[in-house]
């Protein structure tokens, strides 16, 4: 499995909701990774973004959200959760925050690739109704729209 995008990105925070540097992962299965340093000792969170995803909010559609000092309204993307989470994160530019928005829209609409420990073979949903295809000899179920499988 390979990283599709990384970097630093301002999060938000749920409670106190001041900002803070995390370091971020899209990896190519579209999880999304947040982490506290560079190194990934010490994860904040994750987001699968096709399974936990349901809306991505660039700029203006941020409603009631400032972006932090020196940062402009055109670099904060928000990613609403099924859940009913909401993770504001803000971009140094509004060129990688549109960079960003895209990385993760396309991870959130396209096929889902998960690589089987027992197997070199790749196995895959179609992408729309979280069916797994069987490539290999792996048992995949998916239960409640989330995506389980194991080897």
């Amino acid at each position: 499995m390979a990283i599709v995008k990384s970097g630093w990105l301002h999060r938000q925070s749920t409670i106190l909701r001041r900002w803070k540097k995390n370091w971020f992962d899209l990896w190519s299965n579209g999880r999304l990774v947040f982490y506290n340093d560079q190194q990934r000792r010490d994860m904040e969170d994750e987001i699968h973004m096709r399974v936990d995803c349901i809306n991505i909010r660039n700029a203006n559609a941020c409603r009631d959200l400032t972006p932090p000092d020196g940062k402009s309204k055109d670099s904060l993307l928000q990613i609403v959760c099924r859940d009913g989470r909401v993770i504001s994160i803000c971009a140094d530019s509004a060129d990688d925050a549109l960079a960003w928005s895209m990385a993760l829209q396309d991870a959130r609409v396209n096929t889902i690739w998960r690589e089987c420990t027992t197997s070199s073979t790749l196995c895959s949903t179609d992408g729309l109704l979280g069916r797994w295809t069987a490539v290999c000899s792996c048992l995949h179920l998916s239960l409640s729209r989330a995506l389980h499988f194991r080897c």
